[in-house]
């Protein structure tokens, strides 16, 4: 989650601590407001499975639930700022191939409401599940025609943005940025990423490393 910050994703901020010897993951509420009076108030939030009619027992795409061309329609149909929280979307969907999430369903999406407004809530639950061998590595959405994360190529994009009704030259683009960007994160020996001086685990930094140096080669 901080790294998808870091690479200027609109992502929930997160914070590592340690409670007693109990290790927790703080995460900042984004659907509540803190209203004049000092009350707060509840942002309704309803994910893409939900806004769809999907149940969540099929949020799976292998087991008929929404695909990434369904996400993008439904962006295009009911956000009230559908060109941004498109590339929004966009930019979960290359970050969650760049970083090793295969979970990256459509119960991980969702629209926020703020009166007649329906915007696109900040990226949340972003894993690097290659980290855990145990886990699948089939993609919860497919890319392209990418069944797995190993597989992912620009090809597999330029396929989505096909489906998808985008344009590959902004699909190409924002891939090309996204890859550089992760690199250049990745550069540095210690990774601390503010404001937390969190530290990406060995494991992570490995799987995030390999996964941007092949998309770059492909790229070029």
């Amino acid at each position: 989650m901080t790294l998808a910050r870091a690479a200027g994703l609109d992502a929930v901020e997160t914070q590592w601590l340690m409670i007693g010897a109990t290790p927790c993951l703080l995460a900042r509420r984004y659907d509540r407001e803190v209203a004049p009076d000092g009350s707060l108030l509840r942002i309704h939030q309803e994910d893409f499975c939900q806004a769809l009619g999907v149940p969540p027992e099929r949020k799976y795409q292998t087991e008929g639930g929404p695909s990434l061309a369904d996400c993008f329609n439904l962006l295009r149909q009911w956000s009230t700022a559908p060109v941004v929280d498109i590339r929004s979307f966009l930019d979960g969907v290359i970050f969650a191939a760049l970083t090793g999430n295969a979970d990256a369903h459509a119960k991980n999406f969702s629209f926020l409401y703020r009166g007649a407004s329906h915007r696109m809530a900040p990226l949340y639950d972003q894993v690097c599940t290659l980290v855990w061998p145990e886990l699948s590595a089939t993609l919860s959405m497919k890319i392209g025609a990418a069944n797995s994360l190993p597989e992912v190529s620009p090809e597999h994009f330029r396929q989505l943005a096909a489906k998808a009704g985008l344009g590959w030259p902004i699909v190409r683009e924002r891939l090309a940025e996204l890859t550089a960007g992760l690199e250049k994160l990745l550069d540095s020996d210690t990774l601390d990423l503010a404001p937390h001086a969190v530290r990406l685990s060995e494991q992570a930094r490995q799987v995030v490393s390999s996964r941007t140096a092949r998309m770059q080669r492909l790229i070029g």
